[in-house]
């Protein structure tokens, strides 16, 4: 009986931990992906100006403006943020992977520190 009482609050930790670790994610993808999503639109002229060929006799590309002026008047405003979904989804995957990676980082750290400060207690 007492292995069970032990595996009860055992259980209701993870599943706890499962609940904090949705909540936190979903806490820092929606600000990820709004991030994203406003930013589109320079991550687009930049991108575009990558992609363009640079003019042989000075080395340098279209100027943003010139970039902008052309998604413009070919695509309208919405062609501002093309691409958006893509971006908005790479942005929410990186901050989940990160979210992840800390906090076992931070989990393993503190176990580490409490071995070591019972280490200290138990040995002198």
């Amino acid at each position: 009986s007492q292995e069970v009482s032990e595996a009860g609050p055992r259980r209701r930790e993870n599943v706890s931990s499962a609940r904090d670790f949705c909540a936190d994610t979903c806490f820092f993808d929606l600000p990820a992906a709004t991030a994203a999503a406003m930013t589109n639109p320079m991550d687009l002229i930049k991108t575009k100006g990558q992609m363009q060929a640079r003019d042989p006799s000075t080395g340098t590309g279209q100027r943003p403006s010139v970039i902008l002026g052309t998604v413009l008047r070919e695509e309208g405003v919405r062609g501002l943020w093309k691409g958006t979904v893509p971006g908005a989804t790479r942005a929410s995957i990186l901050t989940a992977s990160q979210l992840v990676t800390y906090s076992e980082v931070k989990v393993r750290e503190r176990e580490r520190a409490w071995r070591a400060r019972r280490m200290r207690i138990v040995w002198g």
